[in-house]
């Protein structure tokens, strides 16, 4: 006699067994935001450790301390891994069985019905068609829970500083990877970076201060609102950038070039450093006069800063003022002269070096290690001379570069530098910087257009991801700027247009003159926008759908073509002369 589960039998089986598979996904889960998957910088004892070693370097109880703490972080955490790797596996083995028994359930509802049973109890048939929905229900909770896991569980977490990265192989992507990455190597957190201002127009690049208590108002003739200002012996249109308790700057002129470090709280001359020439002579570098040699705006990861030059010189110092390495890429060849700004990711330096006519095959982005300068990887771009910095996007998956250049907007992964999209946007002489929020990647540029480009896609994504485009109130010179409803621009002829940032328009919403030309890229603080214009003079005024209303008016005294830093209660600024400080505190 052979025997043969029943229909209900099988279907409460399935029941049982996709109710399993939804409960270890749901453990899961709740396991990827446990407590002990905190890595090192994100716990306070080991944040303590760190700071106390760095004011007594030689204590070797503080040192053993603060690795005995690093590795139970990080076994921890690998503990966490683990349990992750064997639930997945048991959660794979609950909806494969869940699948198997729905499919064995409607095997057997399908067999041909038994002569001597041909009548059913009442109500039956309605029992097994709610029986099987409710399996069907279980069984897309189980696979999304599968999903879930597989998603989180295969992402490198955000913030992970003092972890140890092994040499790995880099996978071939069609990208010159010239180095493997190197072990151990001290990655700034999130957290970190967003508390600084580490690289031109802050932690993203696009100009948005997440700080309290800016002030609105000062004065350089009655000294109202300046907390101090410093010299600066070189010029430059180099922005200052900050980390903690130290602006860095860069000055230079056809002789000499220089990098600066301040104090944030007296604004006392920290160190100055002198950076050789070290390939071809002065005269071999050609700049604009208001581009001069000191135009891109140095970075920083907290333990080093980068600068670069018109020359092509790239330096790294250590925050004593100790050179680290040196590069040569010069002379490049920019009608203009270099002006891209640097960028960091993780213990990396980016650097965009578009130069030449596009045909000549010499641009290139490349990534180098931040300890040594040694090349990551590098990517040849088929691009003319740009100006334009690119800008890192670090929380998306994966971490991308975003760079701008007659005529594409590109993105390239971060890790390895291989092209994950292109949108065709761009002519002409490229000089604003794109921006990314929410997902969406602005950019503008005179003789070109205004646009916007939902990230994601591969390949060329000019038809499919292009959301809106417009031809009017373009920028030669400033970045975008978005507000929760707006994209503002700053047009070549001054003053301020805006566009709706989800729909575009054929024509701004409105324009705005200030009767001034402005070389500094537009600042957000909450819902105020932070313009400064050539002269000195400065706004900071309320935008809204018809128009903007203005909340102050400021002045600096000397020209002004930097972007501002931000910290919070302060703002750096850099005048022809002067560092200035503006604060409430």
């Amino acid at each position: 006699m052979r025997f043969t589960p029943s229909y209900r039998s099988i279907v409460w089986t399935a029941i049982v067994t996709g109710v399993f598979s939804v409960m270890v996904g749901s453990c899961l889960v709740f396991a990827l935001d446990a407590p002990w998957r905190k890595l090192p910088l994100e716990e306070l004892r080991f944040l303590t450790l760190k700071a106390e070693l760095e004011s007594d370097a030689g204590n070797e109880r503080l040192q053993q301390e603060l690795r005995d703490l690093d590795v139970d972080i990080r076994s921890r955490y690998f503990r966490q891994q683990q349990f992750i790797k064997r639930g997945a596996y048991l959660l794979t083995g609950g909806v494969i069985a869940t699948l198997m028994l729905v499919r064995w359930s409607n095997n057997v509802k399908w067999q041909a019905p038994d002569p001597k049973r041909l009548v059913t109890p009442q109500g039956w048939e309605t029992r097994q068609n709610q029986l099987g929905k409710i399996a069907a229900v279980i069984l897309v909770l189980a696979l999304t829970a599968v999903v879930l896991v597989y998603h989180f569980s295969s992402r490198q977490p955000a913030l992970s500083r003092m972890i140890e990265i092994p040499a790995t192989e880099q996978p071939d992507t069609g990208v010159d990877n010239l180095q493997p990455a190197l072990a151990p190597v001290l990655v700034p957190t999130q957290a970190e970076i967003f508390a600084n201002w580490p690289r031109f127009r802050g932690p993203l690049g696009s100009g948005f201060a997440a700080f309290d208590d800016i002030p609105q108002t000062w004065s350089s003739t009655t000294g109202e609102g300046i907390l101090w200002k410093s010299p600066v012996d070189l010029p430059g249109v180099s922005s200052p950038v900050v980390w903690q308790k130290r602006i860095f700057l860069t000055g230079a002129s056809a002789l000499k070039r220089e990098v600066y470090c301040f104090d944030t709280d007296s604004g006392d001359l920290i160190w100055t450093r002198s950076v050789a020439v070290r390939d071809g002579t002065p005269a071999e570098t050609d700049v604009e006069e208001t581009t001069g040699f000191a135009a891109p705006t140095p970075a920083t990861d907290g333990q080093r800063v980068y600068a670069i030059f018109a020359s092509g010189d790239l330096v790294a110092f250590d925050f004593d003022g100790n050179e680290l390495w040196s590069r040569a890429f010069g002379p490049l060849d920019n009608p203009y002269g270099h002006a891209s700004s640097l960028a960091t990711y993780r213990d990396r330096v980016i650097v965009q070096l578009d130069q030449g006519n596009g045909d000549d095959h010499k641009s290139r982005l490349l990534a180098l290690q931040g300890a040594t300068g040694k090349p990551v990887w590098e990517v040849q771009r088929e691009v003319p001379a740009s100006w334009a910095t690119p800008v890192v996007i670090e929380f998306e998956d994966p971490p991308r570069i975003i760079t701008a250049a007659n005529p594409w907007v590109i993105a390239n992964a971060a890790d390895d530098g291989r092209e994950l999209w292109r949108a065709e946007c761009l002519s002409g002489d490229v000089g604003p910087s794109p921006i990314y929020v929410d997902g969406v990647v602005y950019l503008a540029n005179d003789g070109a257009c205004v646009a916007a480009i939902k990230d994601g896609g591969r390949g060329d994504v000019t038809k499919s991801h292009v959301l809106w485009k417009a031809e009017y109130g373009l920028p030669d010179i400033c970045s975008p700027l978005v507000t929760e409803e707006l994209l503002l621009l700053v047009p070549s002829s001054g003053g301020l247009a805006s566009y709706d940032r989800q729909t575009g328009s054929e024509e701004p919403l409105w324009e705005q003159d200030l009767d001034v030309m402005l070389m500094a890229s537009p600042s957000l603080v909450g819902n105020h926008v932070y313009l400064i214009g050539e002269n000195g003079r400065s706004w900071v005024v309320k935008p809204h759908e018809t128009g903007f209303d203005q909340v102050s008016e400021n002045d600096l005294a000397e020209p002004c073509l930097s972007c501002p830093a931000f910290q919070p209660g302060r703002i750096y600024i850099r005048g022809k002369q002067h560092l200035y400080c503006i604060g409430n505190r």
